[in-house]
């Protein structure tokens, strides 16, 4: 019983090694905000402050992707 414990503990600890090396890899392509309003529209703006700073800070590079239209349905989508 205390074998098959210490077993389970040891292949607990070796998947979160190897998730967290996983992760340090993720995302590998931009991060995409879809913006479902016009550019320079408030809603735009904020988010164009809101990925500069999540850039900052997460040392990814984020981009705005506007897509008016249809009352924000095309957007929303």
């Amino acid at each position: 019983m205390f074998h098959q414990a210490i077993r389970l503990i040891t292949l607990c600890l070796a998947c979160c090694f190897v998730s967290g090396a996983a992760w340090s890899q993720y995302p590998d392509k931009p991060i995409r905000f879809i913006v479902p309003y016009a550019p320079g529209s408030s809603p735009d703006d904020i988010c164009r402050l809101i990925g500069a700073e999540l850039s900052k800070l997460m040392g990814r590079q984020f981009v705005i992707d506007n897509k008016p239209g249809a009352s924000a349905m095309i957007g929303t989508e």
